[in-house]
């Protein structure tokens, strides 16, 4: 089982970008350290003490994390895909406040989990996966800074306006009309986490864009048309 598990994994790796990071020899080393999970959608993937001791590596799909602080306050959202890290909580040692996670599948998700203390003890003997340790936190951090919402931002509905334009960049995939987010269940609830409003605003903007025939929204498929990119161009 342990072999077959392994396989999987080893397959898995081979479309993900930490696979070209690695020489044959580092990934056999993360292979044996793995184990892989699939999640299905709307399962709350939860978050429990310890759980900041191991890297979240996505292979598939699209979860939601919302953090909030010890009183229950929501303090930021955010959504992860494809080669991204969770959670966070594991570069953010120092902070002592009691830090919350709640991690939903906005998708059939897929994930890779590498426990942190044995790629910890890898880098010390292992310089190919000291610098994926490194990338690791340095791109995370990056990437949830540069995607870091403006919240002097005079208009909610701009800020919704953003996270789709985000959404669609990261996730979406091109096809005749504009671009494509299919199978996602990123809710309205989760976008207004995500943005940091209520989904009264997500759904006053949303009638707003589909009444201008900007975009196609269906269950489980939105369309960003054309159009929807080249009119907020000036926000991406």
């Amino acid at each position: 089982m342990k072999k077959m598990q392994q396989t999987l994994i080893k397959e898995k790796l081979k479309f993900l970008k930490i696979g070209s990071l690695l020489d044959q020899k580092s990934i056999d080393e993360v292979i044996a350290i793995s184990t892989f999970k699939e999640f299905e959608h709307k399962s709350n993937m939860g978050y429990r003490l310890g759980d900041f001791s191991k890297v979240y590596l996505i292979v598939e799909g699209i979860v939601s994390v919302k953090i909030s602080n010890e009183k229950g306050r929501n303090t930021r959202g955010f959504l992860l895909g494809k080669n991204d890290f969770f959670p966070i909580i594991m570069f953010t040692e120092n902070v002592h406040e009691n830090i919350l996670f709640e991690i939903s599948t906005c998708s059939r998700v897929q994930v890779l989990i590498i426990p942190v203390r044995e790629i910890k003890k890898m880098t010390k003997r292992n310089k190919k996966i000291h610098s994926l340790h490194m990338q690791m936190k340095d791109e995370l951090i990056e990437e949830r800074a540069s995607h870091a919402i403006d919240l002097s931002a005079p208009q909610m509905s701009e800020r919704v306006i953003e996270e789709l334009l985000f959404i669609g960049k990261k996730f979406g995939e091109t096809c005749a009309e504009g671009v494509k987010i299919k199978n996602h269940w990123i809710t309205r609830e989760i976008l207004g986490y995500v943005v940091g409003t209520t989904p009264k605003t997500v759904n006053t903007t949303f009638s707003k864009l589909e009444k201008d025939a900007l975009i196609i929204l269906s269950r489980h498929v939105w369309i960003l048309k054309a159009k929807f990119f080249e009119k907020y161009e000036y926000l991406q």
